[in-house]
């Protein structure tokens, strides 16, 4: 299989939407994730522009995270990358 595996850390932005589909639970929720770098110049870290996903979960594991993810919340996400171009 020739997925694209990544590994983003962040936060969760938006509260676990759970639902009960015909093929079994699922959860979404979107995940922020602000990059962070050292200005030289202020020697201080500087936060950068923040990228949102969306985090799809099923069965045991869109369970567990409607259970106990809220809004705020540090998770380490690994998954699949799945990229969707839409026109607004």
């Amino acid at each position: 299989m020739n997925d694209t595996i990544i590994s983003v850390v962040g936060n969760v932005a938006t509260q676990p939407v759970y639902r009960e589909v015909a093929t079994g639970p699922s959860a979404r929720f979107r995940l922020a994730v602000t990059a962070r770098y050292l200005d030289r110049e202020k020697n201080e870290w500087t936060d950068g522009h923040t990228n949102f996903f969306t985090v799809w979960a099923n069965r045991q594991l869109a369970t567990n995270a409607a259970a106990s993810l809220t809004v705020g919340d540090p998770v380490l996400v690994q998954g699949r990358l799945k990229v969707r171009s839409e026109v607004r």
